[in-house]
Parts: structure tokens; sequence; C-alpha cells
């Protein structure tokens, strides 16, 4: 299953964000700060590493690959897999909304 894209946009930005969500601390912050750390500690090692390296430390996904020495698909499943954890640990936070006609 594939997020729409303005969904997926919004979990990389707050990703990409996390420490400036950590300072401000707004209601929505910390609905968002909910949804991303439950997920974070609910990955494995190495899943975690790539949510690291590719989101706080903005490492492409080749370096990514070649430091976790793994297949570009296997990188890619892995990126949805977290992606799609994300979006629905916002939803139920009521972080995120998505609507589907």
């Amino acid at each position: 299953m594939l997020l729409p894209k303005a969904a997926v946009d919004k979990i990389i930005l707050k990703l990409c964000a996390i420490e400036e969500l950590r300072a401000r601390s707004t209601p929505a912050d910390r609905r968002w700060l909910m949804a991303l750390d439950s997920v974070i500690n609910s990955l494995n090692p190495e899943m975690r590493r790539l949510v690291s390296m590719h989101f706080f430390e903005n490492r492409t996904g080749l370096e990514v690959m070649e430091a976790l020495c793994i297949e570009r698909s296997t990188f890619y499943v892995w990126r949805e897999q977290i992606l799609l954890q994300f979006a629905v640990a916002a939803a139920e936070s009521g972080a995120l909304q998505v609507f589907y006609d």
C-alpha cells in the first residue's frame, strides 16, 4: 500500500524537524512526537539505523544502503514500511489526517 504523497511529505518534514518539535512542544508537536517516538522505539535496530541515517543525518539512499549492506529493493521496502508505521501512529495520535475520496 502506498501512502498519498502529501502524507509522506508531511511525515518526512516532521522527521527531519524532530528536534524543533521537541523544542517547541505545542500540543500538535507533542502528538507528532508521541507518534514518531513510538514508531522509532518499536523498530528493529537496522530499521532504526535507516531512520537515523536517512532522515536525521540526511544521508542519501545509496549511503544508507552501503552502510547497512542492503540491496536497493530492501532499502525501499523498509522505507515504505517505516513511513506507513509513522502514518498509522500519527493518524492514531490525531497528528495526521489522511482522507480518501
